[in-house]
C-alpha cells in the first residue's frame, strides 16, 4: 500500500508540475506581449523624435474645461500617449507664487537633455524657477496672461 500511495503522490506532483509549467508559459507570453507593445520598455530618444511625437499627438485639440478637462488631464493624456509609443515621459507639476499649480510634460532627450512641453498648445517650454511661466517660459508667437512666477516644480516619471 505504501508504494501505491507514493506512486499516487508522484502522479499528483507530476500533474501539478505540468499545470505550473502551463501557467508560467501563459504569464511569460503575457509579459512578452506587453513588452512588444512598449508597455514596460520605455526609452529616451532624440529631440527630433520627441518633437515629431508632440506634433503628431492630438491631445492639444481637446477642449479645456477648468472642472472637467484641465492642464492635469492634458498632461496625463500626453504622458499616456507617449508611453503607448514606448517613450519615457515625465508628468511635471510647476508651482507658482500665486499658489496655483500647473501640469505639463517633459522628456529626457538623448541629444538636448531635459525638454519641457505645454500639452495644451504643443509649445516648447524653457522651465526656469523665478520666471513667469506663460510670458517668459513658453516659447510662443502668441501672448499669454501671467499665471505667476515659478517657485518650484516636480517631475514624476
Amino acid at each position: 500500500m505504501q508504494i501505491g500511495n507514493i506512486s499516487n503522490k508522484v502522479l499528483d506532483y507530476d500533474e501539478n508540475i505540468i499545470i505550473l509549467k502551463e501557467e508560467l508559459e501563459n504569464i511569460t507570453n503575457k509579459i512578452n506581449s506587453l513588452e512588444s507593445k512598449g508597455k514596460y520598455i520605455l526609452y529616451d530618444t532624440d529631440y527630433v523624435n520627441i518633437s515629431e511625437f508632440i506634433f503628431d499627438d492630438k491631445t492639444n485639440e481637446n477642449t479645456y474645461d477648468d472642472d472637467k478637462y484641465n492642464c492635469a488631464h492634458f498632461s496625463r493624456d500626453v504622458n499616456n500617449n507617449a508611453e503607448e509609443k514606448g517613450l519615457r515621459c515625465a508628468y511635471v507639476i510647476a508651482f507658482f507664487d500665486t499658489g496655483y499649480p500647473h501640469a505639463l510634460v517633459a522628456f529626457s532627450t538623448t541629444d538636448k537633455g531635459l525638454v519641457f512641453f505645454e500639452p495644451q498648445t504643443d509649445e516648447k517650454v524653457e522651465l526656469e524657477i523665478g520666471k513667469d511661466y506663460w510670458t517668459e517660459c513658453v516659447i510662443s508667437d502668441q501672448s499669454y496672461e501671467s499665471i505667476g512666477i515659478i517657485v518650484s516644480y516636480t517631475l514624476h516619471w
